[in-house]
């Protein structure tokens, strides 16, 4: 997915954290919802209330802790596709 213009790097970051999280809540509450129509008003709520307050996205981690578990996790997948 490319950066939408005119923004940074960590501001896409953030863009793209929200519209899967956006896609996430969507998703599990699909079965409440009628229509798409319905669906994107209550996306677009969602996004209305959230920008009232907005609050960046802050990384707790190190970053080799997440290299070392991205590691782990890519040998691991080696090895179960190996099998």
């Amino acid at each position: 997915m490319a950066d939408p213009p005119g923004i940074t790097r960590q501001k896409a970051g953030r863009w793209r954290q929200r519209s899967l999280h956006l896609a996430w809540r969507a998703f599990r509450r699909m079965h409440r919802v009628r229509s798409i129509p319905s669906l994107v008003a209550a996306i677009e709520a969602y996004i209305t209330t959230q920008n009232q307050n907005p609050k960046p996205f802050i990384w707790t981690a190190a970053d080799s802790d997440i290299l070392e578990k991205v590691t782990r996790a890519r040998q691991r997948l080696n090895t179960l596709q190996s099998v």
